[in-house]
């Protein structure tokens, strides 16, 4: 037939690979950010005062820290993608994630059809981690209601201030 046509598809482990890539990166740069918050700096030796973090000892940050690491090495799945190392992610000492590029590459080579639920569905990694950070991101959640206490903190050392100046 002169009209026939062909439909192929292909696996998109290309397409697979920069996502997992990204992912890494997005949570490096998120734990960078929030290291970066909440990190204490000696200066000047003995007798100089630390630099602190915006965020230094706030327990929302160490508790949403705590949530995405106990989802992290959470196993999940019953088949031989059950944890993020089986991907060739691993955690550094740091907090980041490294990605061991050849460990993916033989998984979507031989469990290219493991690889989607692991990574998503019910109880797939990015759902597992999008329930754990929702309490801190939806509306009226932890980071908003914890902003708007710091804001009317601010408020108030500022009125101090000017009652101060007034005296």
């Amino acid at each position: 037939n002169a009209n026939a046509l062909t439909l192929g598809v292909n696996q998109d482990k290309d397409g697979v690979r920069a996502g997992v890539q990204k992912f890494v990166d997005a949570y490096n740069k998120m734990m960078g950010t929030l290291n970066s918050l909440t990190k204490v700096t000696a200066v000047g030796g003995d007798s100089g005062k630390p630099v602190t973090g915006a965020l230094v000892g706030d327990a929302s940050v160490r508790n949403a820290q705590s949530a995405l690491r106990s989802v992290l090495g959470e196993p999940a799945g019953n088949g031989e993608l059950r944890i993020l190392a089986d991907l060739g992610i691993t955690t550094q000492n740091d907090g980041t994630l490294k990605l061991d590029t050849d460990r993916l590459n033989s998984v979507l080579d031989n469990n290219f059809d493991q690889m989607s639920g692991f990574l998503t569905g019910d109880r797939g990694l990015l759902t597992r981690l999008n329930d754990k950070l929702e309490p801190y991101t939806q509306t009226g959640g932890i980071v908003e209601s914890r902003t708007k206490a710091l804001q009317s903190t601010l408020k108030g050392v500022d009125q101090q201030r000017e009652d101060l100046a007034r005296r």
